[in-house]
């Protein structure tokens, strides 16, 4: 198994149930830590045992249904507004040629076009090995991609998150997240995330 490395970024990993209120999925929190000492703390959760195992030195890629990343959407604690019109019109521009060449760099298994439109942080959050394995478990949960389509674009304080539900070989409907800064002016990613109800079993 592979450790991960540690960076200046500490990533806390929440259910989605406390991320967004509701039971579906799981996934990766970054969090900007304050202090000279700061790194990437990854921590799996497992829906089926409801635990975070925050005490282990070392954190591996294994033993999660599916590797996701969000980069502090915190409900609850951030406001969120669904966009309208024309700055919703705007977002779906931005994100979907970047969702599509996400999606499709996954079925390519091509790691440098997957990880060309991310922010350092994600890039250092997800290397190569993190690519790996989130290749390995969507294609044996739900195959390659095939298509996607925008749904709605929600503020977020200091981000955006634009949502697709996008169609795989075993599973048409699985719901994408891209989260982007609002003061990015190169619209760089921040957060990725993956969820369907195959991606939880």
């Amino acid at each position: 198994m592979k450790s991960l490395r540690t960076c200046g970024i500490k990533c806390l990993l929440l259910s989605s149930e406390e991320a967004t209120g509701s039971a579906a999925g799981a996934g990766v929190r970054a969090q900007k830590q304050t202090g000279e000492k700061s790194l990437y703390n990854f921590d799996y959760y497992n829906p089926q045992k409801r635990r975070y195992p925050m005490t282990k030195r070392k954190r591996t890629w294994k033993g999660i249904a599916v590797f996701s990343l969000a980069l502090l959407v915190i409900s609850g604690c951030i406001g969120q507004n669904t966009l309208e019109g024309e700055e919703r019109d705007k977002w779906i521009r931005t994100a979907t040629p970047i969702a599509e060449n996400i999606l499709q760099s996954i079925n390519n298994n091509d790691y440098q076009s997957f990880s060309k439109d991310f922010s350092q942080e994600m890039k250092e959050a997800m290397p190569v090995a993190g690519f790996a394995d989130l290749r390995e478990t969507l294609m044996s949960k739900i195959g390659s991609y095939i298509s996607s389509t925008p749904d709605e674009v929600v503020d977020e304080g200091d981000y955006i998150t634009v949502y697709f539900t996008a169609k795989f070989e075993k599973d048409e409907q699985v719901t994408v997240r891209l989260v982007f800064r609002k003061d990015d002016p190169t619209y760089k990613v921040d957060g990725l995330w993956f969820d369907s109800p195959k991606l939880r079993e």
